[in-house]
């Protein structure tokens, strides 16, 4: 018996661990997906002086944050409340705060088990990414 997806390249093994997830490995690149795409989504926005957007992540864990312009770079530890946020790396261009008034982004969540907002308090428009880290 083969594998389905890729049968002329690797035979079916059942039920063994890492075959099972080189399987499904196999079966995201048949099915014409790109693996980080699926796996580590990223979403860009373009946000004016005081404009806020839901980036529809809810989950908790770990994102990547990045500003284009100026590649600033943070790491942002998401929990599942309000105030359980940790930001590691560029503090100057990222916040948890949701009360900052200091010119850069804030990244959190209003509610508890609610969705990650992004709001620029800078005084230009600025772009910004955002990627998420999931764990299978």
């Amino acid at each position: 018996d083969r594998c389905k997806c890729w049968n002329h390249i690797i035979p079916y093994q059942p039920c063994h661990y890492t075959n099972f997830h080189l399987h499904i490995v196999m079966v995201f690149l048949c099915s014409g997906r790109i693996i980080e795409d699926v796996l580590f989504p990223i979403k860009t926005y373009t946000l004016a002086p005081g404009e806020e957007v839901n980036t529809g992540f809810s989950n908790f864990g770990l994102y990547l944050m990045r500003t284009t312009s100026t590649g600033q770079t943070a790491v942002v530890l998401i929990g599942t409340s309000s105030n359980s946020s940790v930001i590691v790396g560029s503090e100057a261009t990222f916040t948890t705060d949701l009360t900052s008034t200091t010119s850069r982004f804030i990244v959190n969540r209003k509610e508890n088990n609610g969705n990650i907002f992004v709001k620029n308090i800078t005084t230009i428009e600025r772009q910004f990414q955002i990627k998420r880290f999931r764990i299978i």
